[in-house]
């Protein structure tokens, strides 16, 4: 089984990951964003349904706007500085 790591960003690191992740397709699954961030799906999810992170229901499966994604990345870089 996969050990997450804490994903602590600072600016500086967030901004360098969001230069590469505007290259990324428009809608990201739920796995790709945990992965992103390293923290488990069950985590995202809580953040879709607690209305931190913004998601589309399609077919039975999440799909987060990459936009969001930048959005909550900024948030939180913000958050712990």
């Amino acid at each position: 089984m996969k050990k997450h790591i804490k994903y602590d960003p600072t600016a500086e690191i967030v901004e360098a990951e969001l230069q590469n992740f505007r290259q990324l397709k428009r809608f990201l699954t739920v796995k790709e964003v945990a992965d992103f961030f390293c923290v488990s799906v069950k985590t995202v999810r809580k953040w879709i349904h607690r209305g931190h992170l913004s998601a589309i229901m399609t077919d039975r499966e999440w799909k987060i706007p990459r936009t969001s994604v930048i959005e909550f990345a900024r948030e939180r870089s913000n958050f712990n500085s």
